[in-house]
């Protein structure tokens, strides 16, 4: 349960702005923590589905379950883009109800996003596969 998205915290800061800082402080004092009690010889290696602005200096990002769709492969898009150093999102398996080359060109284009989506510059707004546009987006 949250509080409403327009509530007003100190300073009238606006629900909505601060409603996934949570994420950041999570990774940062997740992180820490593993460096203060480690010996030193590993990096930590944080996992969360929760993030912010600056979460990726401290940990990577689960995009969460999702139903490996084209509809929900549109939403992957900005998580793609944020510029996480790791980042998953769900994968076709052996419980999806689909055919094996749609399986198979969603995970090729979530790839190429992975590599392209950065803010390299490179625009890239839709998957056409013979005549069938398969994936578009702005």
């Amino acid at each position: 349960m949250t509080t409403s998205r327009d509530d007003l915290h100190l300073g009238g800061v606006e629900h909505w702005e601060l409603y996934n800082a949570y994420g950041y402080y999570f990774h940062m004092a997740t992180a820490e923590g593993l460096l203060k009690h480690g010996d030193g010889k590993d990096r930590p290696f944080v996992l969360s589905r929760a993030f912010f602005a600056g979460s990726q200096r401290y940990g990577a990002i689960w995009t969460s379950d999702n139903s490996a769709d084209w509809d929900q492969l549109r939403n992957v898009v900005a998580a793609l883009s944020s510029e996480f150093p790791f980042q998953q999102a769900k994968d076709c398996n052996h419980q999806d109800n689909k055919k094996g080359l749609e399986c198979l060109l969603q995970a090729w284009f979530i790839g190429q996003l992975d590599a392209i989506a950065s803010n390299a510059g490179t625009e890239v707004n839709m998957l056409i596969l013979g005549v069938k546009v398969y994936f578009t987006f702005r």
